[in-house]
């Protein structure tokens, strides 16, 4: 009965719907008549509500039979009257406008062309099929997708009624609305109209072409139009067969996915079904085509304990006996079927068996291709010790040096027991095998680090009383005398070696431990002396300074500057594309899959590596009960909150589990969660680990410079976070064994128990690149519901930290709003609110918001949101009295995260010490030389007064309503020792006060090879460009001027004039500031105000200097008042170098009025009929009538000087010196800027008798 009634309520839920639906449809026909005029959309719609009325009567003949009240039948009815009126009326307008066009198209008309009745065109239909969708395409979009008087529901109800299979699938769920029609249309273009994938697809079709067996003419003509059909479509698609542009690259690569879907194909592959007798027998079946052949336990043979401790030979007959195929130790294919396509991995083997089997000849005659010979090597008797405290094997670099072994050298820094730190070693890493002392060629690979000496260890004793090592074959000598260690296997081939066959003799009894080469001996061995000799072994390799680090500064130090251009790395559409449809939501949570790099998971078991792990965790945690406590509650809390759940199958598949090891990170100093478990998914174990077989994903997150530059945008700043963002994403079932990781409590004397996450963890390579995604995708789906918190979740968050601001307080208020309900339909929790606008506080829980009296980290700097400052976090450094390295120094440069640059100027004194180390060719761990170091010292001690620096958030000083203009601008300036820029927010208010901000600067080193001062200035030029385009982008504001400042002359002419004048230097950086969208920015010159930025300042000087936070005092002031580029502005730029030369009053005046004559007599124009007077026209002429040439004489002084003649004549040629100099400079940098230079694309004219032309003297 409950049956019944449920199904009458779901036909009487879906009459409801068609109902509604139909209605939709009758006004639609009502608007395609009176307003639209439409026949075909009239055609349409009425061909669907023809289907929709045909369902619905089914289902009111359905609910009638269930025999419900005939009221509801009664009403159906009269709708259903309704409906065939409209039907009616459609119908009729078609006919009625049919006969129309006949009458009009049978009306002569001279003059012009006869109608003719085409043919109905139909709408296109796709299924999609790749190679089909452009044609459909182009098609829908003439009919439907151009037409301007159709809505955008409409259009997506005529989209829906071409689309079909795979391709209506695609769009399944999305409702009717308008929003939602180019949503569905990007999606269709997403998933079937990308260019790579048309090109794979008939790349692929030309592969997968049926070759033509048959000589019949009809047979070779469809071979040859199928494979000119796909030639002429990549041909259309800029990737024509025949030239460069289809790389083999591309062929292949589809090549090895079709011969990797072929190979899968074979191996899953299902055979012939037999009759088995009852389920028992299917079971034991299964079970035995699982289960190992030698122990019958659930692991390879290969993996098996009791086939390891066979000899090479008794290998061989067991893998013959049962069948198993040689490369792999498996059975149930061939050769040719065989998944392990790879070699033995011994030196000067390379055949096609499995490693175990390396060594004895067969018991049978060899396959075809494959011997039994091996070729002798060197082969030498030396000792070898087994230590699991140490991280990487080692070996002796005589013993090395005289097996002749080669590799590649590393540079590594060994700890060994009780050291904390010490110099790097360039250390060479070779390879070579290892055989037991009791002959038979069994040998092991081992990768070992060559060093001059390992340890010694002492005589052994005899083993003669130790009953239970009787009948061992031990692999070691027992007696022997003191030997000098040749060989140390460390823990990353500890476990290789060793079997799981012990034998225990007591407390104070050694221990035996079965091995390839024979027992070995660990734990008491009784001294015969007495003594209490103790040795310890303990090494610990700790590479260089690594290179992500260095890479990581200098990404940060080129934002802005940088030029963007790069080519789109394909893979990341690879990965978004497989991301996308692997994707699921349920629940109101979304689940992902890993991704996985093509050809994996391929995992091997490394249960007993995360054992250790755990045991060594477990002994740090006793020791801080504390700490202990708190790993133990945040597992619980794990459980209890469903991200993580034991596991039942402890074997897992094979290839796809793997063990985290794990740890606690402890942040103490933050309100964050004070400890964090991450998961060691680097760790390798047998030269691979986890993270190496998933793909890291493409960079999502947004530029966290852009983000703190639009937060310095609005008067109301927010922050908050996504609390635990990675362990709100469901993983997917078939992913989630690559995650266990084991644990017991601190001191708990069980075993182990196995666990593994049910949500992606901390630790995954590819967990932050999942997590953007599934945050972007749920934003971009809502975007029509939550807009504005839409916006700034795909803008304005950077990993887990949201960090934005907004102008007005309603408007805030609303986005907070928004930014809750939909991170919560997403199973996210935003926390830790902060915000200087108290109202919007008090809007949320208060358990989610920070409290006010605390400053908090906002993407690397202090905001004290009730100060509305942003401040600089406190730097810790090195004693003052310990050791600096060049390390060291780059150590705590690093430290001083200032994404803005508003500490270059005194960055830039450090980064300069740091290349003249390079330039000296001063190694990492060299203490610096006495000259550099006190000027070191000084700028550590400096470093403290940063924290002084208080800027305010926000650069507008009212809202936008009272803001009449903003404008930017970019200063560029440059030294023999450092070029950067700085840019300024200048913004004026309806009032008409006028305030200026320093936005962001950047600062480079000058390039260790010399370049001139004009092309420094000019590169400066460069990066203000570059820097003031960013900063506009990101600021997205409207600004009523951009202008860029230059103090360089010459610099301002090369970026004037046209790129192809001047030499590829010059030329390309003037190409580059061209092609840069600032068509509305002049660049002017003007004296430097930011001069302080290329040549350094202290720091104490830096936090009072209102030049450098605020800009020039002009700039403050009315256009009128700004700089131009004047001709007095050269011997203005002459007055800067009377520092550095020594001359007195007189003499200064002197040399100034020989430059000015220079200046003043540079020719404008010839002037005269007579041509054999040849002076020209200069500015003298205005300035004083007649032409100057030289100095002008000064007052008669005589009497006043006690200066020798000799003095005089000195002094004299001193000046001429001056003007010299000034007089080269000049004519070979500025001069030749007027002189254009161009390609000589035909014949000029040579002068002839008479011309006046420009001499240049070289002297």
């Amino acid at each position: 009965m409950a049956s019944i009634k449920s199904s009458a309520k779901d036909c009487q839920n879906r009459i409801a719907a068609m109902r509604a639906r139909l209605s939709s449809y009758m006004e639609e026909l009502v608007r395609a008549r009176e307003e639209l005029n439409s026949r075909a959309l009239v055609r349409n719609l009425l061909a669907l509500l023809n289907q929709c009325l045909d369902k619905a009567r089914q289902l009111v003949e359905k609910y009638e039979d269930s025999g419900k009240p005939a009221d509801d039948i009664t009403d159906w009815h009269i709708f259903e009257i309704e409906v065939v009126k409209a039907r009616s009326i459609a119908e009729e307008y078609l006919e009625k406008d049919s006969v129309t066009d006949n009458r009009r198209d049978t009306t002569p008309n001279r003059g012009a062309f006869y109608h003719v009745n085409l043919p109905k065109w139909e709408l296109p239909k796709f299924d999609g099929d790749v190679l089909q969708f452009d044609t459909f395409w182009k098609q829908f979009e003439d009919q439907i997708h151009r037409q301007p008087e159709l809505r955008d529901t409409t259009k997506f109800t005529y989209l829906q009624s071409c689309l079909t299979g795979n391709a209506l699938n695609a769009i399944d769920g999305l409702a009717v609305t308008a929003a939602n029609y180019l949503a569905a249309i990007d999606i269709l273009k997403n998933r079937f109209g990308r260019r790579d994938l048309v090109i794979q697809t008939h790349i692929r079709k030309l592969l997968d072409t049926t070759p033509c067996n048959d000589a019949s003419l009809k047979t070779s003509r469809k071979f040859y139009d199928e494979i000119v059909l796909h030639i002429r479509a990549l041909e259309a698609l800029g990737k024509n067969p025949s030239s460069p542009e289809l790389t083999a690259s591309e062929v292949l690569f589809e090549i090895f996915k079709l011969k990797t879907h072929l190979s899968t194909r074979k191996r899953t592959k299902s055979p012939p079904r037999k009759k088995l007798p009852s389920v028992a027998a299917l079971h034991a079946e299964t079970r035995s085509s699982e289960s190992c052949v030698m122990c019958r336990e659930r692991h390879r043979v290969s993996q098996c304990p009791k086939f390891l401790a066979e000899k090479t030979q008794d290998r061989w007959r067991i893998a013959t006996s049962e069948n198993l195929y040689f490369r792999c130790l498996r059975r149930g294919h061939t050769g040719n079927r065989c998944p392990e396509d790879k070699r033995c991995d011994y030196p000067s083997c390379g055949k096609t068996h499995h490693k175990l089997l390396h060594g004895d000849k067969r018991t049978r005659q060899s396959r075809a291709g494959e011997t039994s010979s091996v070729k002798p090597t060197t082969e030498k008797d030396e000792a070898c010790l087994l230590d699991s405290g140490c991280q990487r094997s080692l070996i002796r670099k005589d013993l090395a040096e005289s097996l002749r072994l080669r590799g590649t050298t590393e540079r590594l820094m060994l700890l060994r027991l009780g050291e904390t730190h010490s110099k790097y070693e360039k250390l060479r890493c070779v390879n070579f095998c290892l055989k037991g002392i009791y002959g038979g060629e069994d040998s092991y690979p081992i990768e070992a680090l060559c060093v001059p000496r390992i340890t010694t260890v002492d005589a052994n004793p005899s083993a003669a009383n130790w009953e239970h090592l009787h009948g061992l074959k031990l692999a070691d000598i027992f007696p022997r005398e003191r030997t000098e260690i040749d060989v140390l296997i460390g823990i990353d081939f500890y476990n290789r070696l060793l079997f799981k066959e012990r034998i225990v003799g007591g407390d104070a009894l050694p221990e035996a431990v079965n091995s390839p080469f024979g027992w070995i001996l660990s734990g008491n061995i009784p001294a015969d002396d007495g003594s209490g000799k103790c040795i310890t072994l303990l090494v610990k390799t700790e590479n260089e300074y690594s290179e992500d680090d260095l890479r990581r500064f200098w990404d940060l130090e080129i934002i802005g500057v940088a030029d963007d251009k790069g080519k789109e790395d394909p893979s990341a559409s690879r990965l978004m594309e497989t991301f996308e449809e692997t994707l699921e939501y349920d629940n109101g949570r979304y689940t992902v899959k890993l991704p996985w790099k093509p050809g994996f998971p391929n995992l091997p078991n490394n249960y007993a590596h995360a054992l250790q792990r755990l045991l060594k965790t477990e002994a740090s945690l006793l020791k801080e009960p504390i700490k202990s406590e708190m790993y133990s509650k945040t597992l619980r809390e794990y459980i209890t909150d469903g991200i993580i759940e034991r596991v039942q199958n402890v074997h897992g598949d094979e290839g796809r589990t793997w063990y985290l090891p794990h740890h606690m990170v402890f942040k103490t100093d933050q309100t964050s969660t004070k400890g964090r478990i991450v998961f060691d998914a680097s760790a390798h174990f047998r030269r691979t680990s986890l993270n190496r077989q998933l793909e890291a994903g493409p960079s999502l997150q947004s530029d966290l410079v852009k983000i703190l530059l639009r937060f310095r945008r609005h008067r109301i700043g927010v922050q908050a976070d996504v609390s635990r963002m990675f362990l709100q994403i469901g993983l997917h079932k078939e992913d989630r064994d690559v995650t266990r990781f084991l644990w017991k409590e601190p001191g708990d004397p069980s075993p182990p128990q196995t666990f593994r996450f049910r949500r992606i963890c901390f630790g995954l390579t590819s967990s932050p690149f999942l997590a953007l995604a599934v945050m972007q995708h749920h934003a971009r789906l809502n975007k029509s519901k939550w807009p504005k918190a839409a916006e700034e979740v795909l803008k304005n968050v950077y990993v887990d930290d949201l960090l934005f601001s907004l102008d007005d307080r309603t408007e805030t208020m609303e986005c907070v709003r928004e930014l809750k309900q939909l991170m919560e339909t997403a199973g996210f929790h935003l926390t830790k609110w902060s915000s200087n606008e108290p109202s919007v506080l008090r809007s949320l829980p208060e358990e989610d918001v920070v409290l006010e009296s605390k400053a908090k980290m906002a993407l690397g700097i202090i905001w004290d949101s009730k100060e509305g400052i942003i401040t600089f976090p406190v730097v810790s450094v090195a004693r003052p009295d310990q050791q600096m390295t060049k390390r060291g120094m780059l150590s705590v440069i690093m430290k001083i995260f200032d994404p803005l640059g508003y500490l270059s100027p005194f960055l830039v004194k450090a980064k300069r010490m740091l290349q003249a180390l390079w330039r000296k060719g001063i190694d990492w761990d060299t203490p610096l030389p006495q000259s550099m170091l006190k000027d070191w010292r000084d700028w550590i001690a400096e470093m403290p007064s940063i924290s002084e620096i208080r800027l305010p958030r926000c650069l507008l000083p009212a809202g936008t309503d009272c803001i009449k203009e903003v404008e930017l601008h970019g200063y560029g300036d440059a030294s023999e020792m450092a070029y950067g820029s700085a840019v300024y927010l200048r913004a004026t208010t309806v009032s008409g006060e006028t305030v200026v901000k320093l936005v962001m600067s950047k600062t480079r080193i000058a390039p260790v090879k010399r370049v001139t001062l004009p092309r420094l200035e000019l590169m400066a030029a460069l990066i203000t460009a570059r820097l003031i385009s960013f900063v506009k982008t990101s600021l997205e504001i409207k600004f009523s001027k951009v202008v860029c400042w230059t103090d360089s002359q010459i610099a301002l002419r090369w970026i004037q004039g046209d790129s192809y004048r001047w030499k590829p230097f010059v030329g390309n950086r003037v190409e580059s500031i061209s092609i840069l969208e600032l068509t509305d920015a002049p660049t002017a010159h003007c004296r430097q105000p930011a001069d302080i930025l290329t040549r350094g300042c202290r720091m104490k000087d830096l936090v009072s200097n209102n030049l450098w936070w605020h800009g020039p005092h002009w700039l403050t002031k009315c256009e009128d008042a700004w700089p131009t580029a004047k001709l007095e502005s050269v011997i203005d730029r002459s007055l800067e170098f009377q520092v550095e030369v020594r001359k007195s009053a007189r003499e200064l005046a002197t040399v100034l009025c020989g430059i000015e004559a220079q200046v003043n007599a540079r020719p404008l124009t010839f002037v005269g009929d007579d041509v054999s007077y040849l002076n020209a026209l200069n500015p003298s002429h205005f300035l004083i009538g007649r032409a100057l040439s030289d100095a002008p004489y000064g007052p008669n002084h005589h009497g006043q000087t006690a200066d020798t003649v000799g003095r005089l004549i000195k002094r004299w040629r001193y000046r001429k010196k001056l003007i010299a100099h000034f007089w080269k400079r000049w004519r070979s940098e500025y001069i030749v800027s007027f002189c254009t230079r161009s390609k000589w694309r035909g014949d000029g004219t040579e002068p002839k008798v008479g011309d006046i032309v420009l001499i240049a003297e070289d002297d």
